[in-house]
Order: structure tokens, then sequence, then C-alpha cells
């Protein structure tokens, strides 16, 4: 990758070391996919545990493999504010109330940058192509899980209660995977030799996308689409591009007969309305009643608790510590059946998290940094000197949208933006 995060196929070439650690990526990343406890204990840290020990070895590991890829880099902008975040975030947790969550979310945040630092010092060394395939097979494998689950398949490694899961362990986790992963699987695609196989590939995640019914998904998606195409729209070389626009179009007739098999095809979920799906997209603003008005209160209530920490937050993973201490009994995140708790570890919404947990100064720091990508992404765009360098920066910028619009409505970093 380039100083802004973009994947660079041009390099320096690759020592065998370098080589290695491009295993140790491919490898984790489908390993942070697959891994699973089937102890039920504890349901959701059962599926979190385990792909958090998955990152941290990958990072280490990889580090270990890469370091002469990552020390060469010096340090930009973005890199010094991806710094100071989790500088920040180490302090968060130091003063938090309960400190090991606390320190087992900053630890996730911190391997989560390094593994960025060693995938672009592997990208400068012309390694990117072989990286960004690597992971857009891990995406589809996420998906195959979830359509494994969709249609009847019934495995511990599954869990029950939020399918179509898969091996994530909640519908909304593989939705919002297979948004911002979608620019990945397009990506290698449009690379592929194989443009058949390689598109059956974004038929599998769209069609995933569609049986989750996640409507912060759905509207991710949207902007990661608009992102995309403008940006194809505006690279001078791409726009002139035939292949481009063919394969991009090959690429939208897969994903829509994916989409259509998913919703003519007999599945095993049960949903609760007849027409599961439509309601879904005729709800996917609506923010007066239901769940949407539930996240708003929550949003509300959330940003006077920051309000009360505004230097160092509450903590890093400190939001179902602290959320039930700042509101009334009757708030609808709070769980009735366990008094004192919340439903869920985290809040409705990463950027909420992020300034809750993190503080606004950590939260200012993140958002700049990833801005930053995106306006180098964008400049990119515009000088790329050839079609592969401008559909690494349209996928790089349709993703960075993908995350941040989910990000609002959802927790969609539930891993890396802890």
């Amino acid at each position: 990758m380039s100083a802004s995060g973009i994947p660079l196929d041009r390099g320096i070439g690759a020592s065998g070391a370098e080589r290695i650690a491009l295993r140790v990526l491919q490898l984790g990343a489908i390993a942070v996919v697959l891994a699973v406890s089937t102890r039920h204990v504890f349901d959701l840290d059962r599926f979190l545990v385990p792909m958090e020990l998955v990152l941290h070895a990958t990072a280490l590991v990889g580090a270990l493999f890469a370091f002469r890829a990552v020390r060469r880099h010096t340090l930009t902008r973005i890199d010094k504010l991806l710094l100071g975040y989790i500088l920040l975030g180490a302090l968060s947790a130091l003063f938090a109330t309960n400190r090991w969550l606390g320190l087992r979310a900053f630890a996730v945040s911190a391997s989560a940058v390094l593994v960025l630092w060693i995938a672009r010092g592997l990208s400068e060394a012309g390694l990117g192509r072989s990286l960004v395939n690597g992971l857009a097979v891990a995406i589809v494998l996420v998906a195959v899980t979830s359509l494994l689950q969709a249609y009847g398949i019934r495995t511990d490694f599954f869990a029950l209660n939020r399918a179509p899961g898969g091996t994530l362990g909640n519908r909304n986790f593989v939705a919002h995977a297979a948004a911002f992963g979608l620019p990945l699987v397009m990506l290698a695609a449009l690379r592929a030799r194989r443009f058949f196989l390689a598109s059956s590939g974004a038929a599998i995640v769209f069609a995933t996308l569609v049986l989750t019914r996640s409507r912060a998904a759905y509207l991710a998606s949207a902007a990661m689409l608009l992102i995309f195409f403008v940006a194809v729209i505006a690279c001078r070389v791409l726009r002139r591009d035939g292949r481009t626009w063919r394969r991009l179009f090959g690429i939208v007739l897969f994903a829509i007969a994916g989409a259509a098999l998913a919703l003519v095809l007999p599945n095993a979920l049960h949903w609760r309305s007849e027409n599961p799906y439509l309601e879904s997209m005729k709800g996917v603003a609506n923010y007066e009643k239901g769940s949407g008005h539930g996240r708003l209160v929550q949003y509300e209530n959330s940003m006077f608790m920051a309000l009360r920490h505004p230097l160092f937050g509450v903590g890093p993973g400190n939001w179902p510590v602290e959320y039930p201490r700042h509101v009334k009994a009757g708030d609808r995140s709070l769980d009735p059946s366990d008094p004192g708790m919340t439903f869920n570890p985290w809040p409705s919404s990463d950027w909420v998290a992020f300034i809750a947990e993190r503080g606004i100064a950590a939260a200012v720091m993140l958002g700049l940094a990833l801005l930053g990508i995106f306006v180098a992404g964008w400049r990119r765009l515009t000088s790329a000197s050839d079609a592969d360098e401008g559909l690494g920066a349209a996928a790089l910028m349709a993703m960075l949208a993908a995350a941040g619009v989910a990000g609002m409505f959802d927790a969609v970093c539930s891993l890396v933006s802890r």
C-alpha cells in the first residue's frame, strides 16, 4: 500500500520473509472467519474470543516476518493520528472502571493497526494483489457459512438464535462484513483471470447480504456502490477502459442473480413477518419507532455519558459497564431480565462507541485518519496511471464509505475498532 493505505502492485520486490508474512495475513484472515469455540457458557464470546486470539497471533507473527517492510516506511500524518488514537486508548483503559475489558479492547485496536502497517509494507513490496485476493476469499467464506446456516445446516459452530450468523455468530456481523468486504471481492473479480469464478464470489456475498436483513448493511451497501461507480467515472483511465466496464456489468448481473436466488429459494430462516425482506427495505430509515427510535435514545444517553468523561471516555469496552448508571430503568438498551446489564456489550453505533469509550480527542483522531485515507485515495484515483491503480483506489474508498455509514447505525467493527 501507499502512504494512504491504497494497494499497489508495483514495489521493490518481496523477500522470503515478506512472502511468509503474506501467507500469515492470508491464513489469519481465513482463520478469523472460522475460529469458533463450541463451549456455550458464554454464547457471544465463544465467537469473539477465538477471533481476537487469531488477530493477535496474526499481528505478532506477521510483524516478525514483515519487520523489514514495516520499518522502511516513514510515519505519515495518518500514522501519527492512528498512534495518537492508540495511545489515548491505552490511557483510557488505564483509568477504566473495568480494566480487564479496557485492556482487551485496547489490545484489539493495537493489533488491528499493526496488521494495517504490515499490509501496507507487503503491498509496497509488490504483494498487494495477492493480499487482496486472500482477504476476498475470507469475505466469501463468511458468506458461505452464513448461507449454509440459512439453508438448514445445523452445527455447534453456528449461533442458533442469531441466524444466519454462520461462524461469526451474528447475522449483523455477517451483513457488515459483506457490505464493506464486497469492494474487495469486486476488485478481485475485476482483476481476475478466471472472471466467472471470481464473480461467483460477488453473487454469494450479495445473496448473503440480502438474507441477513440488516438495515445498516443495506445503507452501507448503497453508499459503497455509489462511491465505487462515481470513482470509476471520475478516474480517467477507468472511464475509458472498456474491459473494466464490461466486467462491472458482469459483476452486477451476478449480484442480481445472487439476490434473486436468495429471495426465491426456500430457506430455513423463521422470520415473523410474511414479507421480511420487503419490510426491511421499507423500514431502512425508520427512526420514529421500534429499534430505530431506541437507537436514537441510546445515542443521546451515550453522548451525555461521554460529556461527563470528555478526556478519556469511560474506557475501551466499558460502555456496558457505565451505561446502566447513567439512564433510567426503562431504557430499551437495558436487559429487564438481568438488572444493571445491557442487552449488548456495545452501543448500536461504532462512532458513539469511539466517543463514549475513548473520549472526544481519540474519536477525532480516528475520524481524521480515516478521512485522510479517503482523501489520499481520491488523489490517487484522479492521478492513476493504469486501471489496476484506479481500481485499488476506488475499492478502498468504497470500503471506507461502507464501514463509515454502517458504523453510524450499528456496531460494525466490534473487533477491529474496539
